[in-house]
């Protein structure tokens, strides 16, 4: 069947999953997924962006656990600067089949908890991108778009655009110590950029986390070809603190943060330190990985399919909320978003928060955060604190609607760091 031909029988059903004013996240629906994973091909820590008509391709990796496999098939949704969902439809965009099975997996291998490893290469010869911009990967079930198991971020770059830019210490007296600033030019090199204020948009985020971004900026201040983003109310991030962590690559003795290692069938039970609000100790450094994980296992060839899935106990002596509030543990293992799963629960008995979770094994950077029942998101003030020397990664997205077009084509992309100047 020409290609042609699938997607006029498929393009019309492509944001019925979503309605126009949605933003829509990185999630996962179905229990039975772990361990989501997408980047840039060969570049593990490199955030989800690859160039247009280029040869890099994004790797989305997942496993579902059980020895039953799924039937899955793999969509992609354009979106809009803010992540909502465009009106294009996929001709549009896409090139080759809209629709496509997920037939890269292997089952785990000598592993007490069954699972199967999903593997994905985006783009491949099934379907590609014919524009840049905001992307989502939708992973569905049973032929079901309704059947939605995860979805990931990605981001297309079409650069004509260069950025330069800096981090620095808030200019704010009030929170100069707590606070970092972003500062940056942006020269259209190329873009022909006609009335910025009304198409061209900006989007900031902290370590790529949704939760730490800003978003349609508009320039400060233009000069012929040059955009200079320079306001400090609009580009002020708490700096938070260098992340916690732990390592649970190996179950045959314990690592640093682990006290205790022990066995509750079918498990592999790893206890961590008890640890405590850290928002009043003096600043120290300490390298991370900036909230995220790695997947890595001790005496195996392959992590993705021989690492086992373990419990780990986490123990927090921190003071007891009000009603409406709590206390979570948070990083990109659960996409920064709070829930029940990573809730923590206060012991009566022991005094402390504590909260088991079932990881696979690996390197994980994680912090505490704390919700007041009022506001969405989730603080880390109380628990971790903000200190303006923390190392932190900002991620510059610059978004440009050319007029006549109905999208927002990303021009311009570059990752900022408070360290390097």
């Amino acid at each position: 069947m020409p290609r042609y031909f699938v997607f006029l029988l498929t393009f019309g059903f492509s944001n019925a999953l979503f309605s126009q004013s949605e933003i829509i996240e990185n999630k996962i629906f179905n229990e039975n997924i772990k361990t989501v994973e997408i980047y840039k091909k060969g570049f593990r820590f490199a955030y989800p962006v690859i160039r247009l008509n280029s040869s890099e391709q994004l790797v989305l990796e997942f496993d579902e656990l059980g020895e039953e496999r799924s039937d899955l098939s793999y969509t992609v949704q354009f979106c809009n600067a803010d992540f909502s969902p465009s009106d294009l439809n996929p001709i549009e965009y896409l090139q080759g089949y809209e629709e496509n099975q997920l037939n890269d997996y292997q089952p785990s291998f000598n592993t007490r908890i069954s699972y199967n490893h999903y593997y994905l290469e985006f783009p491949n010869d099934d379907i590609s991108p014919l524009i840049s911009g905001n992307y989502v990967l939708i992973v569905y079930a049973d032929y079901d778009r309704e059947k939605v198991v995860l979805q990931r971020r990605f981001s297309v770059l079409d650069e004509k655009t260069r950025i330069e830019g800096v981090v620095r210490r808030s200019s704010e007296v009030s929170t100069m110590m707590q606070n970092q600033e972003v500062e940056f030019t942006v020269t259209d090199a190329g873009a022909n950029m006609s009335n910025p204020i009304d198409f061209m948009n900006v989007t900031v985020a902290q370590n790529n986390r949704t939760d730490r971004t800003r978003s349609l900026l508009k320039p400060d201040y233009i000069a012929g070809n040059r955009f200079n983003f320079l306001n400090p109310s609009k580009l002020n991030f708490p700096a938070g603190n260098e992340f916690r962590y732990f390592n649970l690559k190996t179950y045959r003795y314990t690592t640093d943060r682990v006290i205790h290692i022990g066995f509750e069938e079918p498990y592999y039970l790893f206890t961590l330190y008890p640890e405590k609000p850290e928002a009043d100790l003096p600043y120290s450094y300490t390298q991370d990985i900036n909230g995220d994980f790695l997947i890595t296992a001790e005496n195996v060839e392959n992590p993705q399919t021989e690492a086992e899935y373990v419990l780990a106990d986490f123990n927090f002596k921190a003071p007891k909320l009000p009603e409406n509030s709590d206390y979570y543990v948070v990083g990109s293992f659960c996409d920064w978003q709070i829930s029940e799963q990573n809730k923590l629960t206060y012991n009566f008995t022991t005094e402390h928060y504590e909260l088991r979770l079932k990881l696979k094994q690996g390197f994980y950077n994680y912090e505490f955060v704390q919700t007041d029942g009022f506001s969405d998101l989730p603080d880390n003030a109380l628990t971790e604190g903000n200190f303006s020397e923390t190392e932190n990664n900002y991620a510059v997205y610059v978004y440009y609607r050319k007029p006549g077009t109905y999208y927002d084509a990303l021009v311009g992309y570059t990752v900022l760091n408070s360290l390097k100047k």
